[in-house]
């Protein structure tokens, strides 16, 4: 399992930089003005504050795990620090992180179509998908030696970088990493992570089709977090999988937000106490299919039910245990309440 593990860790991290390299530096011309200045290096420096709110937050969980694992390393706690890089890695940056980079880099994912492609944003999301993946190949080069330098020199870089295991370690000012800045930063990222789940989670458990997209209202407290979420619509939209053309992000107290709040037939999605995601129900599933499911399932139902009462009604209730005569009322009533939800279900679709 352990070598599995690593085996698909390291796919993981081949993936990202062939992102990088093959997708998003694609059309990255590396003799340009543009290249120097993103190329990676010891001194590559981000003016944070000026970036968008998924960048900042990238590059502050990237500069905090430097700053944690070198202080894992030094006090010899090895398997703690390789932890940290392999959740890093996957979570925070495969997973989240590239897939928002794919709004800024791809003309194709932009919500407004008429204003010309942003070059200025791509060449912003270019630099910070370096700076981080350079970075992780630092520190985890104590780790994978052989593959973190292969990848190194995948990356273009200014000059020939020589080799990955004499460039200096990764450092950050840790003064930076935590300030009253970073943690509204968290906490604005967490709310934007917290919805996209909820939306899923939704989602899945209404077996919705994968590549459909689904109809969404966004409430929440507040101008400013309505502000945040709507700068990042693009990327909601596309790691929820909502449709662009119907989705609205709008203030609980507003009175859109009042309308969208008493909708009927819909399902509500509680992300905290600031935030809820209002979603159709008639966009989470097709009808017809619906009903059937549901038919089969009470004509299934009907069956172990009265399968069920049939047991209960003869002499097992006398001969058989007194657990497994309540086991098995208790599954009778379990399987009831489950004829209920699916006849009030049914009746909710006619």
């Amino acid at each position: 399992m352990q070598i599995e593990a690593n085996r698909n860790f390291a796919n993981k991290l081949w993936n990202c930089v062939s992102f990088v390299v093959n997708n998003a530096l694609k059309d990255v011309a590396f003799d340009s003005k543009e290249w120097n200045a993103l190329a990676p290096g010891d001194s590559c420096e981000l003016i944070v504050d000026d970036l968008p709110l998924p960048e900042r937050w990238i590059i502050n969980r990237c500069d905090k795990l430097i700053a944690s694992v070198t202080k894992d390393l030094e006090g010899y706690n090895f398997g703690v620090a390789g932890g940290k890089i392999y959740e890093f890695l996957w979570d925070d940056y495969a997973d989240w992180y590239v897939e928002i980079s794919k709004t800024r880099l791809y003309e194709g994912l932009k919500l407004d179509k008429t204003t010309p492609f942003d070059k200025e944003q791509a060449l912003m999301s270019q630099k910070v998908l370096v700076y981080a993946i350079d970075r992780v190949l630092r520190v985890l080069h104590p780790f994978m030696p052989f593959v973190t330098e292969h990848l190194f020199h995948h990356i273009p870089r200014r000059g020939d970088g020589g080799s990955l295991m004499l460039n200096n370690w990764p450092s950050v000012d840790e003064d930076k990493l935590e300030n009253d800045a970073t943690a509204a930063t968290q906490a604005k990222f967490d709310l934007f992570q917290k919805l996209i789940r909820s939306i899923r989670n939704a989602r899945a458990e209404y077996k919705v089709e994968q590549g459909k997209k689904i109809e969404a209202f966004v409430l929440v407290d507040g101008t400013e977090r309505v502000a945040d979420l709507s700068s990042e619509l693009a990327s909601l939209v596309l790691l929820a999988k909502i449709d662009p053309e119907t989705v609205k992000i709008v203030e609980r107290g507003s009175e859109e937000g009042q309308n969208i709040s008493t909708m009927k037939e819909c399902v509500v999605c509680f992300v905290d106490g600031n935030c809820e995601a209002i979603l159709p129900r008639s966009s989470l599933i097709d009808a017809d299919k619906e009903k059937e499911r549901l038919k089969k399932g009470l004509e299934k139902g009907a069956k172990e039910i009265e399968k069920l009462k049939g047991r209960l009604s003869g002499g097992f209730v006398d001969k058989a245990p007194a657990e497994v005569v309540q086991k098995a009322r208790d599954e009778l009533a379990e399987l009831e309440a489950q004829q209920q939800k699916m006849t009030e279900g049914l009746s909710q679709i006619d």
